[in-house]
């Protein structure tokens, strides 16, 4: 699954009604279809490291092998550094 122009899913937060319709259905796709292989395309993916959240495969965060259980997790670490 390729999402071109990925950088208009910015703006989506977990459990948050005020997250981006994009974003919601882009990470509604990802959820529903777990076995697909995701590219992220933009030439402006990300102003900031928070619009990165509605990126769920990078593998960056998770409950599975990763060190920071959630996107929230890995910004404030990453803010940290």
């Amino acid at each position: 699954m390729i999402f071109d122009e990925a950088h208009k899913a910015k703006g989506y937060k977990e459990d948050d009604l005020s997250s981006s319709k994009t974003g919601n259905v882009v990470v509604d796709l990802q959820k529903a279809i777990p076995k697909a292989r995701i590219v992220y395309v933009s030439a402006t993916i990300a102003a900031s490291i928070n619009d990165m959240e509605f990126m769920t495969r990078l593998g960056l965060w998770g409950t599975k092998y990763t060190t920071f259980k959630d996107a929230q997790a890995f910004f404030r670490f990453v803010k940290l550094q």
